[in-house]
C-alpha cells in the first residue's frame, strides 16, 4: 500500500499499477548516480589542485630559503 492513497476494498488494490512508481524511482537513481559520478570527478579535480598549491607552496618556501 501506498501512503496518501484511500483504496475502497481489495480489488483496487489489485488494480494498482507498480509500473508508473518503478518507472520514476528508475530515474531518480539514475539522476542520484550521475549527480554521484559529477561529485567523484569534481572530488578528483580538487585533489589535484590540493597537491598543486601543496607544491607551489613548497617552492615559495624554498625559493625564501635561497634569498
Amino acid at each position: 500500500m501506498l501512503p496518501g492513497i484511500k483504496y475502497k476494498d481489495l480489488d483496487d488494490l489489485r488494480k494498482y499499477n507498480g509500473s508508473e512508481l518503478t518507472y520514476t524511482l528508475i530515474n531518480a537513481v539514475k539522476e542520484q548516480q550521475a549527480e554521484i559520478e559529477q561529485m567523484k570527478k569534481d572530488h578528483k579535480e580538487l585533489f589535484e589542485l590540493k597537491v598543486l598549491v601543496k607544491n607551489l607552496q613548497a617552492e615559495i618556501e624554498k625559493l625564501k630559503k635561497d634569498k
